[in-house]
């Protein structure tokens, strides 16, 4: 079930982080309240949302193997 699950929840949250990127990108290259500007901020916003809600559910996903990586780590 997780595997599945994380086979469908990885490509997606590769894809929101590169339109993040890009949004990111027109934002800060764009000229100010260029047409493109005006559609990549709400696009930022609301990727944003979606980046967290999926970085969350990977890392629940993930939860042991991220457990067991600070487990093995000596301070």
């Amino acid at each position: 079930m997780k595997q599945t699950a994380l086979k469908i929840i990885n490509p997606i949250l590769m894809l929101s982080f590169f339109v993040q990127f890009i949004a990111v990108g027109i934002l800060v290259l764009g000229e100010k309240g260029s047409a493109l500007n005006k559609i990549a901020f709400p696009l930022h916003q609301l990727n944003g949302q979606i980046l967290l809600v999926l970085a969350v559910i990977h890392l629940i996903y993930n939860w042991n193997w991220v457990k067991a990586m600070f487990k093995g780590a000596k301070s």
